[in-house]
């Protein structure tokens, strides 16, 4: 009898672990921390995320660390923008990751838009920040939906429910920043920023163009660059310049072009959180109300 007690304990024991490791969180990793704000939107407590690029680093160019490599190695998922933005990960994920890991990159399905069109540069790449239109920010949620619903079908429910609670957050952050934004008078809805960031922001938001220094962030301007942009702001109704908080090499050169004209430097947020501003919704409120303050 004392054996079947046993046996049976050991049993209980065993399917019990089984059990619990089978409703441990998914562990994910995100590419960079507005994407990981995502998936911790939808996944709650039953999703494990970290961002592999650091608050204020550049997502563009980020240099991996062995740091990084472990906590890949031992991940079920991980979430990118796509669309050419994080060419630096494809060589940790071939030499860190399992062959089994799920890579899902969230821009799929949405259509990419060029430079603007009226740019210090003519060879404009597309834009791959489509998260800064709130409507593409939804695109993004839904295909994270999706995934941890077919990664994790005993929980489908509870990520639908915090998805579907988290779009209707969005879509009225999405209204919330039209009507703010509206404000602005037409002459001054022009954003003259230092890398190619915010096309999507500027279609969704109702400014008429959007004018970059650089290409790319890594690339520092050339004179000409330089002149160009001067001859631009010095036309311009409000000479404002943006910088993003992750380019301390960018914010140099904008500070320079704008002392030329008498002009002034804000910062808008594009690809990075931090402390003060922990959320993809305070991240686009926190950018509103640069924009009112500098345009209005």
């Amino acid at each position: 009898m004392r054996r079947i007690v046993l046996m049976s304990l050991v049993v209980w024991l065993v399917f019990g672990a089984v059990e619990a490791a089978a409703d441990e969180p998914l562990r994910a990793a995100a590419s960079f921390a507005i994407i990981a704000d995502f998936v911790q939107q939808v996944g709650g407590d039953r999703v494990e995320v970290v961002s592999l690029v650091p608050a204020l680093a550049d997502p563009h160019a980020w240099e991996p660390t062995p740091q990084e490599a472990r906590y890949l190695a031992g991940t079920q998922v991980l979430f990118v923008n796509g669309a050419g933005y994080e060419e630096w990960l494809w060589d940790l994920v071939r030499s860190a990751s399992q062959s089994n890991l799920v890579v899902v990159e969230l821009s799929a399905g949405l259509e990419p838009l060029p430079g603007p069109s009226h740019s210090v540069h003519s060879d404009h790449r597309h834009d791959p920040h489509f998260w800064l239109s709130v409507a593409n920010a939804v695109h993004y949620v839904e295909r994270i939906a999706q995934t941890l619903m077919e990664l994790d079908p005993k929980h489908a429910e509870y990520y639908r429910e915090r998805a579907d609670v988290y779009q209707k957050e969005l879509w009225e952050l999405d209204s919330w920043l039209l009507q703010q934004l509206a404000v602005i008078p037409a002459e001054n809805r022009v954003l003259v920023t230092y890398h190619n960031a915010f096309a999507y922001f500027a279609q969704r938001y109702g400014f008429t163009a959007t004018e970059f220094l650089v290409n790319h962030p890594d690339r520092e301007p050339t004179p000409r660059d330089m002149a160009a942009l001067v001859a631009l702001l010095s036309g311009a109704a409000r000479p404002v310049v943006f910088a993003e908080p992750q380019f301390s090499v960018g914010e140099r050169y904008v500070r320079s072009v704008a002392a030329e004209v008498g002009g002034e430097v804000r910062l808008l947020y594009s690809a990075t959180l931090t402390s003060d501003i922990p959320t993809y919704v305070d991240m686009m409120r926190h950018n509103c109300q640069v924009l009112l303050e500098a345009l209005r």
